[in-house]
């Protein structure tokens, strides 16, 4: 998608912005557009092996994510890289894959039963400091629902670190008996 020097693809032809968001842009840590990727799931990006052939040091790469144009996005830091163990054994470039992680900066700190977290991937809108305990209401067949408390976050509003809430629902349960038990 952003390989050729004049930033235009060959052969193809330009989409309307963001058409394709589990697209991804790695770059070099000075910014230079090193190779593509897709998100696979949150926390993950698949992408070729030979992008590494120079430097596997996760240190020396970021990804963009959600941009359009070349460098457009929100960044993202590389925490891990892991090369296909069966790449160029045997045949030039076979298994040609490697994965990067952790991209949120959020893996192994939100216990996924009992946390939510909400924001947009462009940063600019979060709760704050101050703001913990408050609510997180979502419409729901027009009403208004309690869906979240606003718990924590990494800095704020920032790109790509959304709020992390405690997720309602799932202390519905607790919830219903304590407030039984306290009417008594």
């Amino acid at each position: 998608m952003w390989e050729t020097l004049d930033h235009r693809l060959i052969g193809g032809s330009e989409t309307r912005p963001h058409a394709w968001p589990w697209t991804v842009q790695l770059l070099s840590r000075l910014g230079q557009h090193r190779c593509g990727g897709s998100l696979i799931d949150p926390n993950f990006v698949l992408t070729a092996a030979h992008c590494f052939a120079k430097d596997r040091r996760r240190t020396s790469y970021s990804v963009r994510v959600g941009g359009h144009r070349s460098g457009s996005g929100s960044p993202h830091r590389v925490t891990a890289v892991s090369i296909h163990p069966w790449y160029n054994i045997g045949f030039p470039s076979s298994y040609d894959f490697a994965i990067m992680s952790s991209l949120p900066n959020y893996i192994r700190h939100i216990h996924l039963p009992s946390m939510l977290c909400a924001g947009y991937s462009y940063g600019k809108i979060d709760s704050c400091q101050g703001d913990s305990g408050g609510p997180l209401m979502c419409a729901r067949d027009g009403h208004w629902e309690l869906t979240g408390v606003v718990s924590w976050g990494i800095g704020r509003a920032r790109p790509g670190m959304p709020g992390v809430y405690g997720n309602v629902h799932a202390a519905s349960t607790w919830i219903n008996l304590e407030m039984s038990r306290l009417r008594i």
